[in-house]
């Protein structure tokens, strides 16, 4: 009997081992890349730069299809604008990192975030009342400034820099670490 419990606890205890490097693995997967500038300048220009882009992207889906902005009185965001973000928020994201699933799963966040206040705006039934005070380039930047504050808040670890002093990497936005200043 003694064989069999030290067996048991000798399999259980293998289970356990595998089972948190796979947590560890998915955990790391989640993390968003960490990315070298050599300068605030080189960051600030990529980071305007898909700001940028996506701005354009989304006036040409709200502003300048007046077809489109006729279907979001029906859902709010319409599946053909979903799919246009989805590609330029992607390929902004992986330009930036090179890390494919990283950029389509932080895609997949953005993307359902702006679901989720569309369905809080037509489930509350105040869509309708939205849609009808709010012009075209309202909406626009509702939109807009909601993908922004959700990039903004998932980039902000991305840059690192190296510190002037000590030449240790930091993801602080200074010309020098923490420790050194």
């Amino acid at each position: 009997m003694e064989r069999l419990a030290l067996c048991s606890k000798l399999f259980y205890d293998i289970d356990v081992i595998e089972k948190h490097k796979r947590i560890l693995e998915l955990e790391k997967q989640l993390q968003p890349p960490e990315i070298l500038f050599s300068s605030m300048k080189e960051w600030t220009d990529k980071y305007d730069l898909i700001y940028k882009n996506i701005k354009k992207v989304l006036y040409e889906c709200i502003v300048d299809n007046a077809q489109e902005y006729h279907f979001m009185f029906s859902f709010g965001i319409t599946p053909k604008q979903v799919v246009i973000l989805e590609y330029v928020i992607n390929k902004q994201l992986y330009e930036l990192t090179g890390n494919i699933k990283w950029s389509e799963d932080i895609t997949d966040q953005i993307l359902l975030g702006l679901h989720a206040m569309f369905c809080g705006f037509i489930n509350s039934n105040s869509w309708r009342l939205i849609y009808d005070t709010l012009g075209n380039i309202q909406l626009y930047d509702i939109v807009y400034n909601n993908i922004v504050h959700q990039l903004n808040h998932i980039l902000k670890d991305v840059p690192q820099f190296k510190c002037i002093k000590c030449k240790k990497n930091y993801c602080y936005l200074k010309e020098i670490c923490y420790e050194c200043d």
